[in-house]
């Protein structure tokens, strides 16, 4: 595998590869790890990289709209909260605006939960969207202890999947 190959995973967020094991080396070298994601491999920060505060970086952030979104679906996913949220429980559009509602969320803030969901998380695989029906992208495969102590922090402003598994 080249630095493109790599890049260009880094780039389309998963993908799936013939010879995951061909990436592990140099996705090590960049402080990176390979995870699996169903039949798609995501790459993971490495265990052992520093972390961006480490290295004095500014991470870019979602818009205000775009974190509860996520704070969202990875609530109505998420079914075992002990464990990785990811695949999680499927869940709808439907879903996500009924518990924006139950958060007092206004329609027209709504709409930019909604608007989030199909455009910002699709193209970065954090959601998967078929017809109606959602599932947390292969991206979330990706993280790590710490991303998910984050989520663990604020569980009571997430909201509970009513959905049977799937």
């Amino acid at each position: 595998m080249s630095a493109i190959d790599l890049a260009r995973l880094r780039a389309i967020a998963a993908t799936a590869v013939a010879d995951p094991a061909s990436l592990e080396r140099p996705a090590a070298n960049v402080g990176r790890a390979l995870q699996r994601a169903g039949h798609e491999v995501v790459l993971a920060r490495h265990p052992e990289a520093p972390s961006a505060t480490d290295l004095e970086l500014v991470p870019t952030t979602l818009s205000d709209s775009a974190l509860v979104a996520l704070g969202l679906c990875v609530g109505l996913a998420w079914d075992d909260r002990d464990a990785h949220p990811y695949p999680g429980r499927t869940f709808t559009i439907d879903d996500v605006a009924a518990a924006a509602r139950a958060m007092r969320i206004n329609v027209a803030a709504s709409r930019h939960i909604i608007g989030a969901l199909r455009h910002i998380f699709t193209q970065a695989r954090l959601v998967d969207i078929d017809e109606n029906v959602l599932r947390l992208g292969p991206v979330i495969a990706g993280w790590s202890d710490a991303d998910l102590e984050a989520f663990r922090r604020n569980l009571d402003a997430l909201p509970e999947s009513a959905q049977e598994p799937a």
